[in-house]
């Protein structure tokens, strides 16, 4: 059996509940920042995000796609992961690294 105590707990409960909702923030998600990284990687780190790209994150990157890369995406890029490929070394990780921070 439901005490009074136990219906008024329950009616703070929903009128806090309540509460919330009705003010509540709405959270603004940040409109994403593209920026233009083609001209300051070479065709060899390209080829290198471009695989990278396919392989981990299953999308076809493009040389066009350069021109409007999301910031966030590339501040995400794993570098762990992407240094297992051939040619991709200290001097191109340093310049990719380099490229993104730039925009920040």
């Amino acid at each position: 059996m439901i005490t009074s105590k136990d219906f008024d707990e329950a009616l703070k409960i929903i009128y806090e509940y309540k509460y919330q909702l009705d003010n509540e923030l709405i959270s603004v998600k940040p409109k994403p920042v593209f920026v233009n990284i083609e001209y300051k990687i070479s065709n060899h780190t390209f080829l290198i995000l471009q695989h990278y790209f396919n392989d981990h994150l299953g999308y076809l990157l493009e040389r066009k796609d350069l021109s409007s890369m999301d910031l966030e995406t590339l501040k995400s890029i794993d570098f762990m992961k992407i240094r297992k490929y051939r040619g991709f070394g200290k001097t191109a990780e340093e310049r990719l690294k380099n490229a993104i921070e730039s925009f920040q």
